[in-house]
């Protein structure tokens, strides 16, 4: 990774740390988070950052089911392109939702 690229991850690093900082205040390790548009920039920043923040379960909600089984989540849940036809019932108790 060059210095430009690296810059380039900033700001997705800072916002997504700065929104799961302030969403997990408080929370016991061991929460769930739900990160929608987990193959973005900052959502495959988001997965390790809920991680690092005390979330012992990560579910990836995205349109691409084969990138999402390489980012290490421990769910997914495939957005189509029909709201109504996303199925969101293998969630769980999720605590935590960053959109």
């Amino acid at each position: 990774m060059d210095k430009i690229q690296a810059a380039a991850l900033m700001k997705p690093a800072i916002s997504r740390w700065k929104a799961l900082r302030y969403c997990v205040q408080g929370l016991k390790p061991g929460f769930t988070v739900l990160i929608v548009g987990a193959t973005s920039a900052s959502g495959c920043l988001a997965i390790d950052l809920a991680r690092a923040l005390g979330a012992s379960r990560v579910i990836g909600a995205g349109r691409s089911v084969a990138r999402m089984k390489d980012l290490g989540l421990d769910g997914v849940v495939v957005l189509e392109n029909d709201v109504k036809a996303t199925d969101w019932s293998s969630l769980g108790d999720v605590i935590v939702v960053l959109d």
